[in-house]
């Protein structure tokens, strides 16, 4: 073989071990989650633990549902994989924003909870934890903890009563609540709407954790709200407690959004969100009953968590019907009982 030939051979040598060695694009993953104290601690939980272990670098994109959703709605894409109770998801479904997830690369997926399977069919997302709205309540005002919805109705409460404002994830199904209560139904939300107007001179509305601090002060005698708002601490007033009846139940999903590049990473998070190790963490920090049958509740979760069989008696409002009347019941809110 000539020198010239042996140069030859060794610089296409040299040029592919080059190429070879180009760098790796790091990989990357951005979740959408829920904002304040809760997303910031739940990146301690879930997040750091996951970028440790696997060097993918996440960024969380923090905020309340309703503004991630408007978010997404608009964008059609930016982010990975979507954190948001069900009915919202159920308008990201509707807009052709997600994409199913492939069962082989989330095999923690195969020990969910029947109900956590598959919430909004088509198999596209899980279910990552079911959450129930009760009456958070200030104990000096009541002789004996509310056993009912009609309490947030009476007309001698030491404090006006307050309500969730539309913009809050579950105050849809709050507002069904409502109308039932009032002779109505989820296909005719008006005297759910008229409830709450017609008090409106005294009720006050609450759009996330303020409320609390209402009930607290003695401001506020009583609200509905998520159980795992509600902290046990005997130093306070503030209590929580589930109606004899008609207790709601809500599912909050983790689905991936069509388009995403980073779809593996999206999985493997996915994935380890399942893992009992951060299903039991989330119940431990938050109170969030875990979705997979292998997990295990850790003692002395200071809420009042849900066990599974009072996740039998919840009642749970159907997502779609809820996400497809979402933004007609926003206006007739904004009407009704804001600007009357």
């Amino acid at each position: 073989m000539s020198s010239t030939i042996r140069k030859a051979l060794a610089l296409l040598a040299a040029c592919a071990g080059l190429a070879g060695a180009q760098p790796v694009p790091a990989q990357e993953l951005t979740v959408s989650v829920w904002g304040g104290g809760y997303g910031e601690t739940w990146k301690k939980v879930a997040v750091d633990p996951f970028a440790a272990q696997t060097g993918i670098k996440v960024t969380v994109d923090m905020g309340p549902s309703n503004q991630r959703l408007s978010k997404l709605l608009a964008q059609r894409g930016g982010i990975d994989l979507l954190f948001i109770t069900d009915h919202q998801m159920a308008v990201a479904k509707a807009r052709g924003l997600l994409e199913p997830f492939d069962p082989a690369n989330v095999p923690n997926a195969a020990n969910l909870i029947g109900f956590a399977r598959d919430p909004l069919g088509d198999k596209l997302c899980p279910a990552i934890t079911v959450l129930g709205i009760g009456l958070a309540y200030n104990k000096d005002h009541f002789p004996a903890p509310p056993k009912a919805w009609g309490d947030l109705l009476r007309s001698d409460l030491k404090a006006p009563p307050a309500f969730m404002d539309i913009a809050f994830s579950v105050a849809p199904s709050m507002l069904v609540q409502l109308a039932e209560l009032n002779g109505g139904s989820i296909d005719n939300i008006d005297p759910g709407l008229k409830a709450m107007s017609d008090r409106k001179s005294r009720a006050r509305f609450f759009k996330l954790f303020e409320v609390l601090d209402w009930i607290n002060r003695g401001e506020t005698s009583i609200a509905p709200m998520l159980n795992t708002y509600v902290k046990r601490d005997p130093n306070v007033p503030l209590r929580f407690a589930f109606p004899e009846n008609d207790a709601i139940g809500v599912v909050n999903l983790a689905c991936i959004v069509k388009g995403t590049k980073n779809k593996a990473e999206a999985e493997r998070f996915l994935n380890h969100y399942l893992s009992d190790a951060i299903q039991a963490q989330m119940a431990a920090t938050f109170g969030e009953m875990p979705v997979t049958t292998t997990a295990k509740i850790p003692d002395g979760v200071p809420y009042e968590v849900l066990t599974p069989d009072r996740i039998a008696r919840l009642k749970f409002y159907d997502p779609v019907k809820l996400g497809a009347e979402r933004q007609r019941w926003i206006d007739k809110f904004e009407e009704a009982v804001v600007a009357k």
